[in-house]
């Protein structure tokens, strides 16, 4: 990052030698804890690469992920801060000249008013379903293998993951069959065994996502494990529309699978 600046400067340093160029940005991570992403951090070297001091609040939810993004000299790039909704009050107080959020839509509304009250430019990236199709003429497995992968990352706790299948119904079994050969084929007979496979990231979040098992038949995985969070990549079906699994973001292992007659 260093090298993007001018004359070899911090960001930092280059922040307070012009005022005219200095640009403060407040990136909050709520449930999040896949914090090394790409995506993530493009928003702080886009800033960084302008002459911006660029500040960062992160939830105690990834100490980790949070420890590892901010190895690079945090002194001199961005003020780390870790905290809960205290922090996030304080932090929303001071002015900025931009905000970034990532999380809930019902905190991204808070974050969204606070910034109306200034004017300050804000950037929510909230919550969403983000569905796979499967046609009758795709290829199985190929398909079943990238959704597997997707679901099985960070076990599911990823904005960019599959939420939910729309299947066509003449292809349903062989789909979900190569799904289960897919996960098998990854990370082993014993999913819970693997090295790969990561844990749901708190208590809240692994009973949210236990009770949301009960709306739907298990027809892959379905093995939990308190003591140690681990919760398999799961297949529910028999999933109603109006179920909670498909109102909300799941954000967790849990796949819904949903026979249609076609695509159209």
């Amino acid at each position: 990052l260093k090298d993007a600046l001018p004359d070899g400067l911090t960001a930092l340093d280059y922040a307070e030698a012009s005022d005219q160029d200095t640009y403060t940005v407040l990136k909050s991570f709520a449930e999040e804890n896949d914090l090394t992403s790409i995506g993530d951090l493009s928003k702080v070297t886009t800033p960084v690469t302008i002459g911006a001091a660029p500040e960062f609040e992160q939830r105690p939810y990834g100490p980790a992920a949070a420890t590892q993004v901010y190895g690079v000299d945090p002194a001199t790039v961005a003020a780390a801060v870790q905290g809960g909704a205290d922090v996030s009050q304080q932090l929303l107080e001071q002015h900025w000249d931009k905000i970034f959020f990532t999380g809930s839509t019902s905190v991204g509304r808070i974050y969204g008013e606070v910034a109306g009250r200034t004017l300050t430019p804000v950037t929510l990236e909230l919550g969403g379903k983000s569905p796979c199709i499967v046609a009758a003429d795709a290829n199985l497995e190929v398909a079943a293998k990238r959704i597997a992968w997707g679901k099985a990352v960070n076990a599911g706790q990823s904005c960019v993951a599959p939420d939910y299948v729309l299947v066509e119904r003449s292809v349903r079994e062989p789909f979900v069959k190569a799904l289960r050969e897919a996960w098998t084929a990854m990370l082993g007979a014993e999913i819970i065994k693997s090295p790969d496979y990561g844990r749901i990231i708190n208590e809240r979040h692994y009973r949210r996502l236990k009770a949301l098992m009960a709306h739907g038949t298990v027809t892959v995985g379905g093995a939990t494990d308190d003591a140690t969070r681990f919760l398999e990549p799961t297949v529910l079906e028999d999933v109603s529309p109006d179920s909670p699994l498909m109102q909300d973001e799941i954000f967790g292992p849990l796949l819904p699978l949903l026979a249609v007659e076609s695509v159209e």
